[in-house]
């Protein structure tokens, strides 16, 4: 797999201590990395990452908030077309695009990057 979701989930795992490269390939450090996380917390290891995975990775960011967990979040946005730059500082942009996606997305507005958004980001 490649593209931006396996390049969010690249940055969350960072997030989580891994040390790969976020590149949006799902090579052979990725699945070392996926495989790892999940052990570590007690699921079943299959090196893929499906929705217990993603639950157990993903974590609020908000106003204030960087690094790779923001970077997650602005990729993931940016999929959907809202622009945020991937700085991995959660900024007036990155505000303003969580916004827009969830008022685009039937979510409450608050601007914060919580688990029904990243529900709605990772899950479509």
């Amino acid at each position: 797999m490649t593209g931006p979701s396996v390049q969010a989930a690249q940055y969350l795992l960072r997030y989580h201590g891994a040390s790969i490269t976020a590149d949006g390939q799902f090579g052979p450090a990725t699945l070392a990395a996926t495989k790892s996380f999940q052990s570590a917390d007690g699921f079943g290891v299959d090196g893929q990452i499906g929705p217990q995975t993603w639950s157990a990775l993903i974590v609020q960011v908000q106003a204030g908030s960087s690094g790779d967990d923001v970077r997650a979040a602005q990729v993931e946005l940016n999929r959907f077309g809202y622009g945020p730059a991937v700085d991995g500082s959660f900024g007036s942009g990155t505000d303003s695009a969580a916004r827009a996606f969830q008022s685009g997305h039937g979510l409450g507005v608050d601007g914060q990057v919580g688990p029904q958004t990243w529900q709605m980001l990772v899950g479509s």
